[in-house]
């Protein structure tokens, strides 16, 4: 934004405030004859804390902005995921099949005995834990997708492709009992 422009809004916020005073109080505030020392000072409190709440929102705009910067997609994911696979060990597609298999199976079944302990071992439930062990399924899913020649993207799509044709309306017990299809 040039200089120009910037200035240009600036008194034009300055020119709306000043027609809201007036309309608030009959007069711009340095004319209010009628306002007391005090109620001045209250004004300016009020008039700052706005300001501060402002400031506040706009932090946590600018966090929220900077986590959708920082997100990535499901390919960008399955790319990076794919740099820490040893392709020495798995040359061909059916050898990443294999293990992309035998990684969600470890991976799903420590999950489960997460669950398991938390439910009738007397466990903490820990969020962290499981959190870490997700994103461990998550690089499984990468690279057995990738054994079979799909992209996370498109993989994520035909899922969502066939929840919509089963459940148009949302999901239904009454669909899910009696299904049409099998897949």
């Amino acid at each position: 934004m040039s200089d120009k422009k910037y200035w240009e809004n600036i008194c034009n916020i300055q020119e709306a405030q000043t027609k809201k005073g007036i309309k608030k109080y009959g007069t711009i505030l340095e004319d209010n004859n009628k306002l007391t020392f005090e109620e001045r000072i209250n004004y300016l409190e009020e008039e700052l804390i706005d300001g501060l709440m402002y400031c506040e929102h706009l932090k946590q705009f600018i966090k929220d902005d900077n986590k959708l910067q920082n997100s990535i997609t499901a390919n960008e994911y399955q790319k990076l995921a794919l740099r820490t696979a040893n392709i020495e060990a798995m040359k061909d597609s059916n050898e990443k099949i294999i293990n992309g298999i035998l990684g969600l199976s470890g991976e799903s079944g420590e999950v489960a005995d997460h669950i398991k302990k938390f439910k009738y071992q007397g466990h903490q439930l820990d969020k962290d834990y499981l959190a870490k062990e997700l994103g461990d399924i998550c690089w499984y899913i990468a690279l057995l997708a990738d054994g079979i020649g799909f992209d996370l993207s498109t993989i994520m799509q035909m899922n969502i492709e066939k929840l919509k044709k089963r459940y148009p309306e949302g999901f239904d017990s009454n669909r899910s009992l009696y299904r049409e299809d099998e897949n």
